[in-house]
Formats: C-alpha cells, structure tokens, sequence
C-alpha cells in the first residue's frame, strides 16, 4: 500500500478521486505478488516490453524514475526491475487513457422540456466531444436514480445533490460564457 501511493503522490493525483482510488487498488493487486516474486527473485519476463516502451516512452521513464527514487525513499530491500516497471507503466497507461474519454453528462432543469433542450443544444455547440447521455428533469432524477448512475457531470438549471461521484455545474438556462468556462473548467480540472 504505501509503494502504492508513494506513486500516484509522485504522478501529482488527486487520492480522493474515484478514479485514483481504482488505480490505487489496481496498483496494489500487482504490488503484492510483485514484492512475493522479488523476495524470491522469480523473474516474469514481461513480453510485452518493448511495445510498452516504444507506445508510451515517456511514461515508461518517468514509472522508472519514480522507481528509483521509492528503492531510495523507501529504503526497498530489492531493486524493481524493467519487466515489473513495464507492468506498473500499464496501469497508469489505463489511468490516462481512461482520462480521455468524453465525459458522460446528463441535462437538467426543473421541468426536463423546453429549457434542458435548448441547454442540450448550447452545449454540444460549445462541446461536441462530451457523450451527453440524457435530459431530463430534477424529480425524474431523484425518482429514478439507477437511470442515472453512470453520469459524470450534471449540467443542470435548478440546484440537485449529485448521485455518487457526478458533479454538478449549476447553469444559467442561456449558458451564457461564464456557464462554459465553469463546465471548461471542471472538465479540464477533473482528477
């Protein structure tokens, strides 16, 4: 656990997300049994290296450099070798992948008519990338809230606490450019 998060400390990630936690825990399902295989110096030779090396370089070094300076920080009683670096640069390779991918947004206001479908097409206008995957009203949402599991961000016109880890960007029914900027912001803060 702590090689663990001496990682995503150093990759500068936020530990409270959703998103890091799942890294985390993907990170210390490899960690363990890798730790079991250097204590005992059985070596899986990672067939998949050099691709690693040659799609993602630059996060192969910087895993590598990370290494490097937990065997000293850490005082590890075993050196991390390239094979076992190659396989922790896959899990932040998924991490970063995964990262850009359209967020999923759901349209909100009071009714779930007129005004959530004239900010449906506002917003595609000004982000045509994001999977907006539905518009509807606030007592739909409360009502049904399995529907809505799945929504990373809702956009919506009348203030709603979010289900799960969705934020919520409270908007104007124009979504004037003071509403763009905090849904520009929020999706380019994200984790």
């Amino acid at each position: 656990m702590e090689l663990a998060e001496f990682y995503i400390k150093q990759f500068g990630l936020n530990p409270g997300s959703s998103r890091v936690i799942s890294l985390q825990n993907d990170l210390v399902s490899h960690i363990r049994p890798m730790i079991n295989r250097l204590n005992n110096h059985i070596v899986v030779a990672n067939k998949v290296l050099a691709d690693i090396k040659l799609e993602y370089g630059q996060l192969f070094k910087k895993v590598a450099a990370i290494t490097k300076k937990a065997e000293n920080e850490l005082q590890l009683p075993w050196k991390i070798n390239d094979d076992e670096i190659g396989f922790l640069t896959l899990y932040f390779a998924k991490y970063i992948e995964e990262s850009s991918l359209p967020k999923r947004v759901l349209i909100m206001c009071a009714s779930g008519i007129g005004t959530s479908k004239l900010l449906y097409v506002k917003i595609h206008k000004a982000f045509p990338d994001l999977n907006i995957v539905g518009v509807t009203s606030k007592t739909d949402y409360v009502e049904n809230p399995d529907k809505y599991d799945d929504v990373d961000v809702i956009v919506s016109t009348v203030p709603v606490v979010p289900r799960k880890d969705a934020k919520v960007i409270l908007s104007s029914a124009m979504f004037n450019e003071q509403d763009r900027n905090r849904l520009s912001r929020l999706l380019n803060d994200e984790d």
